[in-house]
């Protein structure tokens, strides 16, 4: 098996380069395997639209990953990337509501627990309040000759936070697994080729 794995800390990138063994019987090695999830948005096709894509994130860094096989896009956030300076989120006290705003969700009072949230956790900050935040910027991954698919698929594992694109190149098959970790506080974008694929790729930051 061959894969690819990209580390991203706000614009920080890390990339290791694995070059694995062959497997013992018919030359493949299986792919990488990832939880089980019994709740699944699935695709047969790349987005077009930002609404098209899958999201990922960890509270702080985010991504919406369209899911193209020749130019991948993942249009990045990170939270403190707003029109003006850094300030605390969090209303001083508010933990004293929680407790409330917990019982109307499960009352299913949604917009009550909403009110509520934003009158007593919500700071109030009037110079950033009103300030637009700003993206990121878009990460593309090239893939040379992957314009021309088969067997494509994207989904959302919902249960394990996990968005996967697999698809097949001249009968050769690709996965490409992307999450973000709140525990390391990255975002990992996983190419792997259990064919003994070559993994040919080029990344741009815009």
């Amino acid at each position: 098996m061959r894969f690819l794995a990209i580390s991203i800390s706000i614009i920080l990138f890390h990339s290791l380069f694995y070059s694995g063994v062959q497997a013992q019987e018919a030359g493949k090695m299986e792919i990488n395997k990832v939880p089980a999830s019994s709740r699944i948005l699935q695709y047969n096709q790349p987005a077009n639209l930002w609404t098209e894509a899958l999201p990922i994130g960890n509270g702080r860094l985010g991504g919406m990953v369209y899911g193209r096989t020749h130019e991948e896009i993942i249009k990045l956030n990170e939270n403190t990337l707003w029109a003006g300076g850094p300030y605390n989120s969090n209303g001083e006290g508010g933990f004293k509501y929680l407790d409330s705003i917990r019982s109307l969700v499960f009352e299913g009072k949604g917009r009550e627990a909403e009110a509520l949230f934003e009158k007593s956790m919500m700071a109030r900050n009037w110079e950033t309040e009103s300030a637009p935040y700003q993206p990121l910027g878009n990460l593309k991954i090239l893939h040379p000759g992957h314009a021309i698919v088969t067997d494509y698929s994207r989904q959302l594992l919902l249960d394990s936070a996990l968005v996967r694109v697999a698809y097949k190149v001249n009968k050769v098959e690709y996965v490409r697994t992307t999450f973000t970790s709140a525990v390391d506080q990255v975002m990992v974008h996983r190419i792997e080729s259990p064919d003994q694929g070559e993994i040919n790729v080029y990344f741009k930051l815009e």
